[in-house]
């Protein structure tokens, strides 16, 4: 038991978590209502036929950021020539606040109807965030200890960890008006909880070494890391065999969340499009265990390592001395990461446009918004483009693409804000691709030309 809770203990100070910085996507944003997924992006895309229903064969995105490059971590050694992990090379490169995060989604089915100045979709899809925020502070005690910082209070109350699985399955409606030019779009998407890990929002921990005894002075407030589902995988053998699966499929870990978005046509040539996502959260109820440091403080006079065989263990009693932990089954709600896009377009013709999007997460409130310039061209059965983002945190520019090619009931896309060479120079990427199967029929109707006169008309089915 001493050993759990003080694992706990370094969990928590490794770990103080609690923040969700949105992924972009912006070349994926592009291909617009081109493939139904980027209505979770953007629910005023509509489905491009009378009828549609996808059965993705392979679809999923990934999004990868970090405040820092893989090469300032991984070091080569001038006398072995391997590559070796250099702490203190890190500290020279990160910033005061580093982001790193990421996220994989999974498409499972779409079906879309859209009938007159009205369109229906119901989706399903599977979700996975990880996300830290990390301080210099931290990367310093990683790197030097307590020893650079003696008489300086090391603060890691803003060092946070953030981690959720979770399905949703979703029903969009979207409705014009003005001849199509004005469009609403609204997404309501059920969730179900899968795993969970985060702290209290407000959880602080700060540690000081004084100059003159170099004891440690360490405080705890507020320090809860609420998890669930997780204990079934960590302790699998304690439950029974069909235990994950049932909990995975029918938990009572519930939420719901809101899409909406809307788009207006300024004139022939040019489009204004705004988007918020997310508006919603998860309450955790089952397999939910808290693990608790009360709140107080104390200080660490150090270890007397004569006669001692397991100085690990000594330290680990020292610890439990000064704080006391226990474990709860409290539930617990968690926020979506609320965030939105603007995009104003301009289209010369029908098969080109130009645009300028923004992007920001405003979860805590954040302000730090990244932006894209984009150009995507259309042909009958494709449309291909390229992208150059830039802001955000520490972002540097980045430059990245996408295309979509429908091959009868066959359509393959792909999109990515990061074209890079070298893995070990990459800040970021992000890759969504994916394989449809579509299904479905289109229908023409009959037209009135602006003389009122009836223009030919025909209904045309087939299979996409």
């Amino acid at each position: 038991m001493q050993k759990k809770r003080t694992l706990l203990i370094y969990a928590f100070i490794a770990f103080t978590m609690y923040h969700v910085t949105a992924q972009e996507y912006f070349s994926f944003y592009q291909l617009r209502d081109y493939v139904f997924q980027t209505q979770g992006i953007s629910p005023t895309y509509m489905p491009q036929n009378t009828f549609t229903i996808a059965i993705p064969s392979s679809n999923f995105g990934v999004n990868y950021q970090n405040g820092f490059r893989l090469k300032d971590l991984l070091v080569e050694n001038t006398n072995s020539g391997a590559l070796e992990i250099d702490l203190k090379n890190l500290l020279l490169h990160v910033g005061d606040i580093n982001t790193l995060k990421t996220n994989v989604t999974g498409h499972l089915f779409y079906m879309g109807l859209r009938k007159g100045k009205n369109a229906f979709s119901v989706f399903l899809n599977t979700k996975t965030d990880v996300n830290a925020q990390l301080t210099k502070p931290f990367f310093n005690f990683l790197a030097n200890g307590n020893s650079s910082q003696v008489g300086e209070l090391i603060d890691l109350s803003h060092d946070k960890f953030n981690a959720t699985a979770y399905r949703e399955i979703g029903f969009g409606y979207v409705r014009t008006f003005l001849d199509s030019k004005f469009k609403v779009g609204f997404n309501l998407r059920l969730l179900r909880g899968v795993f969970h890990a985060s702290t209290q929002r407000n959880a602080e921990l700060t540690l000081l070494t004084k100059a003159d005894t170099y004891n440690w002075e360490m405080t705890a407030q507020n320090a809860t890391v609420n998890t669930a589902g997780l204990d079934l995988i960590i302790n699998k053998d304690n439950y029974p065999n069909n235990a994950l699966t049932s909990y995975i499929f029918g938990n009572k870990n519930k939420g719901i969340a809101f899409d909406l978005g809307a788009s207006y046509q300024i004139s022939k040539k040019f489009i204004i499009e705004i988007s918020t996502n997310d508006i919603g959260s998860i309450t955790w109820r089952e397999h939910v265990i808290n693990y608790n440091i009360e709140d107080g403080s104390g200080t660490f006079t150090g270890l007397d390592l004569k006669d001692i065989d397991d100085v690990e263990q000594a330290f680990e009693n020292e610890l439990s001395t000064i704080f006391t932990t226990n474990e709860t089954q409290r539930s617990f709600k968690t926020k979506l990461g609320v965030k939105s896009y603007v995009s104003t377009s301009y289209l010369p013709n029908k098969k080109n446009r130009f645009s300028l999007t923004g992007f920001n997460n405003y979860t805590f409130n954040d302000f730090s918004p990244s932006f894209a310039l984009a150009y995507n061209r259309t042909l009958k059965r494709a449309t291909f483009g390229l992208t150059s983002s830039f802001g955000g945190h520490q972002k540097p520019i980045g430059i990245g693409g996408n295309f979509a090619v429908s091959l009868g009931a066959l359509q393959i896309y792909a999109a990515t804000d990061n074209i890079v060479s070298k893995i070990e120079n990459v800040y970021s990427a992000d890759f969504r691709f994916g394989i449809n199967l579509n299904l479905g029929y289109k229908k023409w109707l009959k037209k009135i030309n602006k003389r009122g006169e009836i223009r030919q008309s025909r209904v045309y089915l087939k299979i996409l």
